[in-house]
């Protein structure tokens, strides 16, 4: 759920030591129905937004943002953060 996602950034993120910062990668569902719940393997697909969204909640800031390169068009986009405390 997203309050378990919420919990786990800023888990990973008390962490982390002065200058660190957290990767993700993740795929994303940027269709315009939004997030998903795949009945057979339990994943949940969200939106780019929605991530940034959650991020925030963890008190976590966008340092940088990065697609996937070279992916196949019959799966979800790829996209990567890089993220850090949004207090420093």
């Amino acid at each position: 759920t997203d309050d378990h996602a919420v919990k786990t950034l800023r888990n990973a993120a008390s962490w982390l030591r002065e200058g660190g910062c957290l990767v993700l990668k993740e795929n994303i569902d940027n269709r315009p129905k939004g997030d998903g719940l795949d009945e057979k393997d339990s994943s949940v697909t969200r939106s780019s937004k929605h991530f940034e969204t959650l991020f925030a909640k963890a008190g976590l800031v966008v340092r940088k943002k990065q697609r996937q390169q070279k992916w196949s068009v019959k799966l979800f986009q790829m996209t990567m953060w890089w993220l850090g405390p949004a207090d420093t």
